[in-house]
C-alpha cells in the first residue's frame, strides 16, 4: 500500500490536534517534504490553509510540460450537471 506523505502529515497532525488544528495560526504552518508535493498534495495543502512548503527536491521541467496536455484535454472535455438536491 502506497500512501502520499504529505497527506500523511496533515492526517496525523489532525488526529494529534483535533479541532484545535484549525485554530492554528496558518502563517506560523510548516509542511517538510522529501520531494516537491504531487498536485493532489498541493491542493491539500491549499485546502487545510498551510502556506509553507519546504521540500528537498524538486521535479524537472519536463515533468510541467508532461501535465499541459492532460490539463487542456480535462478543461476541454469536463461538465457540469444540474442536481439541486444534491
Amino acid at each position: 500500500m502506497s500512501q502520499h506523505a504529505e497527506i500523511v502529515a496533515m492526517e496525523n497532525a489532525f488526529k494529534d490536534l483535533g479541532e484545535e488544528f484549525f485554530t492554528l495560526d496558518p502563517d506560523q504552518l510548516l509542511l517538510i517534504s522529501t520531494f516537491e508535493p504531487c498536485a493532489m498534495c498541493k491542493g491539500a495543502m491549499i485546502e487545510n490553509n498551510i502556506k509553507h512548503v519546504i521540500f528537498e527536491k524538486p521535479k524537472k521541467l519536463k515533468v510541467y510540460y508532461k501535465y499541459i496536455p492532460k490539463s487542456l484535454r480535462f478543461e476541454l472535455f469536463k461538465s457540469r450537471f444540474h442536481a439541486p438536491n444534491l
